[in-house]
């Protein structure tokens, strides 16, 4: 019981260590973030391609402008980041 208690409390000590301070740019609160911006991008691009690379491309004129459109509404609907990102259909 005593582990248990011990661990209880010593969880939270170490996980406020983990990561670094940012301010989120939807809220402007301060919260705790294990990757970089920087990362979170170079993330997305990486899975960008694998997608790419395992469904294709949809070739559909009508489907495309659909979800461009409803991923333009999505972005303008939250706080823009500080780093612009694209919407594109590829």
């Amino acid at each position: 019981m005593r582990h248990i208690l011990f661990s209880l409390l010593l969880a939270p000590v170490l996980l406020t260590g983990c990561g670094s301070a940012v301010v989120n740019p939807v809220t402007g609160e301060s919260e705790r973030s294990v990757m970089s911006e920087a990362s979170e991008l170079a993330e997305g691009q990486k899975a960008h391609s694998q997608v790419l690379q395992e469904y294709g491309v949809v070739k559909n004129a009508r489907l495309q402008a659909y979800v461009n459109d409803l991923g333009q509404r999505l972005a303008k609907a939250v706080a823009p980041r500080p780093t612009a990102v694209a919407l594109h259909c590829a």
